[in-house]
């Protein structure tokens, strides 16, 4: 139902909350639990059993994991920040016979002309 990074979140929300309520130990176990979701190990039970061993932190976990605005930092896709535009590339085409040719790469020499290498050099067209 919710992603181990959405667990892990909610587990790093609460991590202040919890040392009010929960024992010493149950900390201990929670920053070690922290620790290996950051290192990418499945604990996700193991946090979710951790927090809901108490009334109040299963009440505040899941309501963190209902949160759409919490939620939505965490989701497997994010669009990267800024504008995207798409690449364009130099195209140079044959006078003679219409074959085009998109320098791909600024060093790249302009070839001649594919289908016929007698035809007039390539030209550039954007």
């Amino acid at each position: 139902m919710y992603t181990p990074e959405q667990i892990l979140k909610a587990a790093q929300a609460l991590r202040s909350q919890a040392a009010q309520i929960l024992s010493p130990e149950q900390i201990v176990q929670l920053d070690a639990l922290i620790l290996q979701a950051q290192a990418s190990e499945n604990v996700s039970n193991e946090i979710l059993s951790l927090l809901a061993s108490n009334e109040r932190l299963r009440e505040l976990a899941f309501a963190l994991l209902a949160d759409p605005d919490f939620i939505e930092g965490v989701r497997g896709y994010a669009r990267l920040p800024g504008t995207s535009e798409p690449i364009i590339y130099p195209r140079y085409q044959c006078p003679d016979c219409g074959y085009t040719w998109s320098q791909i790469e600024s060093n790249e020499p302009i070839p001649s002309c594919s289908n016929d290498p007698t035809h007039r050099p390539l030209q550039l067209i954007d």
